[in-house]
Protein backbone atom coordinates (compact mmCIF):
# COMPACT_ATOMS: atom_id res chain seq x y z
CA UNK A 1 0.00 0.00 0.00
CA UNK A 2 1.07 3.70 -0.44
CA UNK A 3 1.78 5.87 2.08
CA UNK A 4 0.09 5.51 5.46
CA UNK A 5 -3.75 5.31 5.62
CA UNK A 6 -5.54 7.01 8.13
CA UNK A 7 -8.96 5.02 9.11
CA UNK A 8 -11.57 6.08 11.58
CA UNK A 9 -12.61 3.83 14.18
CA UNK A 10 -15.80 4.61 16.06
CA UNK A 11 -16.80 3.33 19.69
CA UNK A 12 -20.18 3.21 21.16
CA UNK A 13 -21.28 1.92 23.90
CA UNK A 14 -23.96 2.20 26.65
CA UNK A 15 -24.75 0.80 29.97
CA UNK A 16 -27.57 0.56 32.84
CA UNK A 17 -26.75 0.34 36.30
CA UNK A 18 -29.41 -0.12 38.86
CA UNK A 19 -28.84 1.28 42.68
CA UNK A 20 -29.75 -1.46 45.38
CA UNK A 21 -29.04 -1.81 48.85
CA UNK A 22 -25.98 -4.00 47.94
CA UNK A 23 -25.16 -1.01 46.14
CA UNK A 24 -25.20 -0.53 42.19
CA UNK A 25 -26.30 -3.38 39.79
CA UNK A 26 -25.25 -3.51 36.31
CA UNK A 27 -28.20 -4.75 34.66
CA UNK A 28 -27.46 -4.13 31.11
CA UNK A 29 -24.48 -3.17 28.21
CA UNK A 30 -23.57 -3.18 25.02
CA UNK A 31 -20.73 -1.90 22.93
CA UNK A 32 -19.74 -1.93 19.09
CA UNK A 33 -17.04 -0.75 16.72
CA UNK A 34 -18.05 0.86 13.62
CA UNK A 35 -15.40 1.56 10.80
CA UNK A 36 -15.48 4.45 8.44
CA UNK A 37 -18.88 5.11 8.69
CA UNK A 38 -19.96 8.26 11.69
CA UNK A 39 -23.38 8.70 10.05
CA UNK A 40 -24.26 5.00 11.25
CA UNK A 41 -21.86 4.89 14.29
CA UNK A 42 -24.57 8.06 15.31
CA UNK A 43 -27.21 5.87 14.30
CA UNK A 44 -26.30 3.23 16.77
CA UNK A 45 -25.87 5.59 19.21
CA UNK A 46 -29.06 6.66 19.12
CA UNK A 47 -29.96 3.38 19.03
CA UNK A 48 -28.40 2.62 22.75
CA UNK A 49 -29.45 5.67 23.83
CA UNK A 50 -33.10 5.25 23.52
CA UNK A 51 -32.37 1.66 25.13
CA UNK A 52 -31.04 3.37 28.08
CA UNK A 53 -33.33 6.01 28.67
CA UNK A 54 -36.19 3.09 28.61
CA UNK A 55 -34.95 1.87 31.66
CA UNK A 56 -33.71 5.21 33.46
CA UNK A 57 -37.50 5.74 33.45
CA UNK A 58 -37.80 3.84 36.36
CA UNK A 59 -36.46 4.77 39.85
CA UNK A 60 -33.24 4.05 40.79
CA UNK A 61 -32.01 2.95 37.28
CA UNK A 62 -28.99 5.00 35.88
CA UNK A 63 -27.45 4.60 32.29
CA UNK A 64 -24.76 6.06 29.94
CA UNK A 65 -24.33 6.34 26.23
CA UNK A 66 -20.92 7.36 24.66
CA UNK A 67 -19.31 7.92 21.11
CA UNK A 68 -15.96 8.10 20.72
CA UNK A 69 -13.01 7.59 18.66
CA UNK A 70 -11.34 5.25 20.89
CA UNK A 71 -7.47 5.62 21.92
CA UNK A 72 -5.25 3.13 20.01
CA UNK A 73 -2.77 1.75 22.41
CA UNK A 74 1.00 0.83 21.53
CA UNK A 75 -0.04 -2.71 20.92
CA UNK A 76 -3.09 -2.16 18.54
CA UNK A 77 -5.51 -2.56 20.97
CA UNK A 78 -8.56 -0.18 20.88
CA UNK A 79 -8.55 1.36 24.61
CA UNK A 80 -11.97 1.45 26.60
CA UNK A 81 -11.92 5.33 27.07
CA UNK A 82 -11.42 7.67 24.22
CA UNK A 83 -8.34 9.21 22.35
CA UNK A 84 -7.48 12.78 24.16
CA UNK A 85 -10.64 12.41 26.09
CA UNK A 86 -12.83 13.70 23.51
CA UNK A 87 -16.28 11.99 22.96
CA UNK A 88 -18.02 13.12 19.83
CA UNK A 89 -21.50 12.16 21.27
CA UNK A 90 -22.34 11.48 25.40
CA UNK A 91 -25.58 10.90 27.45
CA UNK A 92 -25.55 10.54 31.04
CA UNK A 93 -28.75 9.49 32.60
CA UNK A 94 -27.77 11.93 35.52
CA UNK A 95 -26.18 15.07 33.82
CA UNK A 96 -29.19 18.01 32.31
CA UNK A 97 -29.54 17.59 28.60
CA UNK A 98 -28.50 20.34 27.09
Amino acid sequence: MKGDMEMNIYKIRYFVNKQTKKGIEPIEHDETIVIENLQRAKEIFKSFKNKAQCWTQYAKYTGKCELFIPHLCDNGELAYWPDNNIYIEQWDSELPEN
